[in-house]
């Protein structure tokens, strides 16, 4: 499913609405998905009032967690346009695939996580792959254009002569 559709859902259901009636001020914030399980997206809405996060989560049912700390890495939590996503899941999906066989062939993906949220460089489908090397390779595709943005490959250890 994508993510518009997921949100969309979210916003027509009981469990949304219920909750909006006492939370006008909070922001589309990011969509949260393991490719591995695509039937389970987490959406976040931001309150920069309270500076916290509600995450509904969507599986057979849809569950809530209120009023979370934000996960912060300095930026400023900006909110999701949904009207800015040109370029679906499954072409962005496509587009880091292709880079990454071409670019990084020895990097296998085991897990693959896929943020869609708008940074300070743009509104992104930020996709983490995890792979069999012991690294995680980013790209953040820009999601009006399908480009890519950025992209880092990252070892999850470092082994240094002499160390114990």
């Amino acid at each position: 499913m994508e993510a518009k559709e997921a949100i969309k859902s979210l916003e027509k259901s009981p469990e949304f609405k219920k909750w909006r009636k006492k939370d006008k001020e909070s922001c589309l914030s990011n969509a949260f998905l393991i490719l591995e399980e695509p039937d389970k997206w987490s959406i976040g809405y931001y309150s920069k009032k309270k500076n916290r996060i509600t995450t509904f989560e969507i599986g057979k049912q849809i569950t809530i967690k209120p009023y979370e700390k934000i996960f912060s890495t300095g930026e400023e939590v900006k909110e999701l346009k949904l009207d800015d996503v040109k370029t679906g899941l499954d072409n962005a999906v496509g587009i880091c695939n292709t880079f990454r066989k071409k670019n990084y062939p020895s990097e296998n993906s085991i897990k693959t996580i896929i943020v869609l949220q708008n940074l300070s460089i743009g509104q992104v489908y930020n996709i983490t792959y995890l792979t069999s090397a012991f690294s995680t390779l980013n790209m953040k595709i820009d999601t009006s254009s399908g480009k890519i943005l950025k992209h880092t490959l990252v070892p999850l250890f470092r082994f240094d002569k002499g160390s114990n």
